[in-house]
């Protein structure tokens, strides 16, 4: 989402909608290469790097999609 909200209020949006995985790139994410990850029904937040991103992509497809 490329609009000009902030970014909590992105999140809560796309909470409320029930999007199982969110990927949060911002300011701090780009200087460090990484991507915060956020599932669906935690609060919890993981700082991933972005060749670890991949890996978490494809076991999440395979997760679901099998």
């Amino acid at each position: 989402d490329i609009s000009s909200e902030k970014i909590n209020s992105k999140i809560r949006c796309f909470s409320m909608q029930k999007v199982p995985i969110i990927a949060i790139i911002g300011k701090q994410e780009m200087t460090n290469n990484t991507v915060t990850i956020r599932q669906l029904g935690t609060d919890k937040q993981n700082n991933i790097s972005l060749p670890d991103l991949v890996k978490f992509v494809k076991d999440q497809n395979e997760r679901y999609l099998t």
